[in-house]
């Protein structure tokens, strides 16, 4: 086997086509911040659009609301909490 059927064989997909990198970010979930409930940071931070490092650091900078309470080690959000936020700034 060449150097070129090598390099051909790790830059095509099973089909034969050439692959291609693509990022992608996760779909914002669809929650409906008027009802009663609770979001964890993954939901948080999808809603947000950030990622987990800017979303801690901003809490602790004051951008971003700190959590309403913790069972654990897992944080929690009122959705209200996010909704005041996302309508006017930290509470």
């Amino acid at each position: 086997m060449s150097s070129k059927d090598v390099s051909a064989a790790i830059n095509c997909s099973a089909e034969g086509q050439a692959t291609k990198r693509v990022s992608v970010r996760p779909e914002v979930p669809r929650i409906d911040l008027t009802l009663p409930g609770r979001l964890r940071a993954d939901d948080v931070q999808a809603i947000l659009r950030i990622g987990r490092s800017f979303f801690y650091q901003g809490i602790k900078d004051g951008k971003y609301p700190q959590p309403d309470f913790r069972e654990g080690s897992i944080s929690f959000w009122k959705n209200s909490t996010l909704l005041k936020f996302l309508n006017g700034g930290v509470e």
